[in-house]
């Protein structure tokens, strides 16, 4: 299920986060996913997994349409978004996914709401051939803000324009 967020204010009353979200954004969604039952301990679900790459597809388009390049961070915005959904299929517990994204030529926003149980994901030390572990350090490393609030993680990531990128 999904709708269209129509402005910016209607965004930063759903994210609850108004001071992380700057001003103004010409589109947002929000979007809902109902996990698939799976097995406590086991991994998520096959159509849960691929819902990643559909919303990365997905903002991909949006953000295309405003002329964002891998140039402009689009690479990296997909990046954290990916991060942030994956955490929670991963590690949340909650019957569903809700994610919320606000965007524009300058920025984007991606809230994403936490069922994780507090603890569960953290920051921690890995090896060259561990699998898992490097969401949050990624994350860090690629965005402009980031935290909870309210039962939401969010992050900000600014649009980089480059020498030649005239938009």
């Amino acid at each position: 299920m999904s709708r269209a967020v129509s402005s910016a204010e209607q965004m930063r009353d759903a994210a609850r986060a108004p001071a992380v979200v700057p001003p103004p954004y010409e589109g947002g969604v929000e979007i809902s996913r109902r996990r698939t039952p799976v097995p406590a301990g086991t991994e998520a679900a096959y159509e849960d997994r691929r819902w990643v790459g559909d919303l990365r597809i997905g903002l991909s388009r949006a953000l295309g349409s405003l002329g964002w390049t891998t140039a402009d961070n689009l690479d990296a915005a997909l990046l954290a978004l990916s991060e942030l959904v994956t955490n929670e299929l991963v590690h949340g517990m909650g019957p569903s996914i809700n994610v919320r994204i606000a965007w524009s030529s300058d920025g984007v926003c991606f809230a994403v709401q936490n069922s994780v149980p507090e603890g569960a994901v953290r920051v921690r030390e890995t090896g060259p051939y561990d699998e898992h572990g490097r969401g949050l350090v990624l994350i860090a490393a690629l965005v402009d803000r980031r935290g909870t609030d309210n039962g939401w993680s969010w992050c900000t990531l600014a649009r980089r324009r480059t020498c030649g990128n005239s938009r």
